[in-house]
């Protein structure tokens, strides 16, 4: 049986956290209803302690993970999908994140080779 923490990529948040991020989210149907992870922490009351939101934000993917739900993600936050059409665009965008991270993922090898052999 799985624990209240920890299991869903590195999710230290609890059920407790997880249902306050859903019941904000749940209202934010369809990409134009977006609401951001900066805006979901100031509703529940300052849910990250600095500025950035990174507990928000593992929150909603653990959502995606432990309770299927189609989340969507962009340039103007999240929302719940209600389309194909957001689905498609949505995966499009983690694959152009994706092709980012294994480019970088390439240089860096590549760079760390250049760095040890001395001609840097």
């Amino acid at each position: 049986m799985s624990t209240d923490k920890e299991e869903y990529w590195g999710c230290d948040a609890s059920e407790k956290e997880l249902d306050a991020v859903w019941s904000v989210l749940k209202d934010h149907v369809g990409e134009e209803n977006a609401i951001t992870s900066g805006e979901i922490s100031d509703i529940l009351g300052g849910m990250d302690e600095l500025d950035s939101t990174p507990q928000t934000r593992k929150c909603v993917r653990a959502l995606i993970h432990k309770r299927n739900i189609p989340i969507g993600s962009g340039h103007n936050g999240y929302w719940v999908m209600e389309s194909e059409d957001e689905l498609e665009d949505t995966i499009a965008q983690l694959t152009r994140r994706k092709q980012g991270i294994t480019a970088r993922q390439e240089k860096l090898v590549e760079g760390f080779a250049y760095w040890q052999e001395g001609d840097a």
